[in-house]
């Protein structure tokens, strides 16, 4: 026979809370894939572009940095990741105060003018210009972030270069 619309529709809940549930750990996976795998990136970029190498030989210059340096390294992503959470704390009450500036001046023209174009026109020039400041400001921390990342390498590849050079000049 036949099944039910009740059957039918069963099914379909639990074909959507299975996809769902599915995305989920998929998402989970690729997160606990990214933290295993960002310092290896971070320092195989840096050996690339730094130390001049070719792209097999920063592979493995950057994972033998990782791999003999471990713990700096641990310590230098925890400061990342610690920083990276206080930024964002941070930035919530100034991308709202950002956000909700255009909103309010949108309501208060749209409802002088009786409109909702007028509004949505005063909104977005004044939104606009506070969206590309946000984007400024998460760019000046990508920079603070990547500069992280580059004096963590130069101080772990280059702590013998820097002994030597203090003690010949002191």
């Amino acid at each position: 026979g036949r099944d039910s619309p009740g059957e039918l529709w069963g099914v379909v809940g639990a074909s959507i809370l299975g996809s769902i549930v599915m995305i989920c750990c998929a998402a989970l996976c690729l997160t606990v894939v990214y933290l295993i795998v960002r310092p290896f990136y971070e320092f195989m970029l840096r050996v690339n572009v730094i130390a001049k190498r070719g792209a097999l030989d920063s592979i493995r210059e950057g994972y033998r940095l990782v791999r003999a340096n471990l713990s700096n390294v641990a310590v230098l992503y925890m400061l990342v990741i610690g920083i990276g959470i206080g930024f964002a704390i941070l930035m919530i009450p100034i991308a709202l105060l950002l956000i909700g500036i255009p909103v309010g001046v949108g309501f208060v023209v749209g409802a002088l003018a009786q409109s909702i174009t007028p509004g949505i026109i005063a909104g977005a020039c004044l939104g606009i210009p506070l969206i590309l400041l946000m984007i400024f400001i998460s760019g000046l921390f990508q920079v603070f972030e990547a500069t992280l990342w580059t004096e963590g390498y130069l101080a772990i590849s280059a702590p013998k270069q820097i002994a030597n050079a203090s003690t010949m000049t002191g």
